[in-house]
């Protein structure tokens, strides 16, 4: 077992005590894969978790935005929460819901005194409302070893500066059963095998659009139709009738009435 001592483990240890919550990015040296970041997150899921409750990858742990929002509902108080791949919240995607929910999350849900891990290639990629809510970033440089850095913000600038903590090692998790869990979990979602129910934003607002489209297209057609079977109006004048964002020429007009509805 690693030594969990030093000033970032005080630390932690202090929020807790006053009822804090706590922050964590993890990236890599150079934005390096295959150093372990995640199996720094499964490992300090498990010693920062000071529920009663065990930590357990399947339950604490998440490749998906809306899925790690929501276990702020779904963990008791002391729970650790783990998104893998966290770049998803990069800058090129700051204005996107998922971006801005998140960080709400983040600015709003302290008193819940979660421990929040975030794993993501380099710091640099995280959205700038991200990077300055969170309170500690690590930085693995090699495999089972990091460097620790508590965050702060300039008083005058504003600006995010790191404050060097401490060195840390960490035992190999390659037998733990829930870091092997969050590995199976890593290749089904890189494979987009992903059996969860959750959706990404966008496509769950482009199915919308979708239907929206249909239904005021339906509801076009149906108007068409009545007002052409029920006036002395001529196809023309039917389409030019209707409200601005709807008029249609004379020949669409025909095709709906004949029934014609896919050309």
């Amino acid at each position: 077992m690693a030594l969990c001592t030093g000033p970032f483990f005080r630390r932690v240890a202090d929020r807790k005590k006053k009822g804090m919550d706590v922050k964590i990015t993890i990236s890599a040296r150079d934005g390096e894969t295959g150093v372990g970041k995640t199996s720094l997150a499964v490992f300090l899921g498990k010693y920062l978790n000071t529920s009663s409750k065990p930590y357990r990858a399947d339950e604490n742990a998440t490749y998906h935005i809306g899925e790690f929002n929501a276990l702020y509902d779904q963990l008791p108080r002391g729970s650790t929460a783990n998104l893998e791949e966290a770049e998803q919240l990069d800058a090129r995607r700051s204005n996107s819901n998922q971006n801005v929910e998140t960080a709400r999350t983040w600015e709003t849900r302290r008193v819940d005194e979660i421990t929040s891990i975030m794993t993501l290639p380099s710091v640099a990629e995280l959205d700038r409302r991200m990077e300055r809510l969170h309170n500690f970033w690590i930085n693995v440089t090699a495999r089972g070893q990091c460097k620790i850095y508590a965050a702060h913000i300039n008083d005058w600038t504003h600006d995010v500066y790191y404050e060097g903590l401490q060195q840390f090692r960490w035992p190999n998790m390659d037998d733990d059963e829930d870091y092997q869990k969050l590995v199976r979990m890593k290749e089904k979602w890189n494979d987009g095998d992903d059996t969860s129910d959750w959706v990404r934003e966008e496509e769950l607002r482009e199915e919308y659009e979708r239907e929206l489209e249909q239904k005021q297209q339906s509801m076009r057609d149906r108007i068409v139709t009545s007002v052409y079977e029920k006036t002395d109006l001529s196809q023309g004048d039917v389409g030019g009738a209707l409200p601005d964002d709807m008029q249609i020429g004379q020949q669409r007009v025909g095709q709906i009435v004949n029934g014609d509805n896919n050309a």
